[in-house]
């Protein structure tokens, strides 16, 4: 970013000031898990930044191994687009499955929101249909 000065040395100071202001705005932002970013920007247990529908359909799922009527879930996730980590902990390939966070309605669009979940208990949210994710917990 250029900085201009006017020559009375006033700017100084308030451009210091808005470059720190635009800094911590940039903090303040919460890391995600991209396609351009790198996998270590993966954003963790910012359950602020989770829909509470999220949470309550993860703790059913966790409760009862299953979606809750009326949504669809269960199926097997490939992340293909390779945002999610490849092996867990031991070296062990990672398997996950989908859930949808919206009810299926018939005629309606179930939108772009999902939940991934892996075998180890893990557990992503993506808001736009697997470009980012943010893990749960």
């Amino acid at each position: 970013m250029a900085l201009g000065c006017s020559g009375n040395g006033n700017n100084t100071s308030q451009e210091k000031t808005q470059s720190q202001e635009q800094t911590e705005t940039k903090s303040k932002k919460p890391l995600k898990l991209t396609r351009k970013s790198d996998k270590s920007l993966l954003n963790k247990n910012q359950k602020d930044q989770i829909p509470q529908k999220v949470l309550n359909i993860l703790a059913y799922i966790r409760e009862n191994g299953q979606a809750p009527e009326g949504y669809q879930g269960g199926r097997k996730f490939g992340n293909f687009e390779k945002l999610l980590p490849l092996k867990d902990d031991a070296g062990s390939i990672m398997k996950y499955q989908e859930w949808d966070v919206n009810p299926k309605k018939k005629g309606k669009n179930r939108g772009a929101e999902r939940l991934i979940t892996s075998e180890n208990k893990r557990a992503w949210y993506t808001r736009d249909h697997y470009d980012s994710f943010t893990q749960i917990e």
